[in-house]
């Protein structure tokens, strides 16, 4: 049970942590112009 509950929970923040990477990106690209 508990490593189906950590790889739920890593996926999630993968996840999240992309999407921070990806608006992150987004907001210095549109900054910089």
């Amino acid at each position: 049970m508990d490593g189906i509950k950590y790889a739920v929970f890593t996926e999630k923040s993968i996840r999240l942590l992309g999407n921070n990477q990806y608006t992150s990106n987004v907001e210095s690209g549109s900054t910089r112009t």
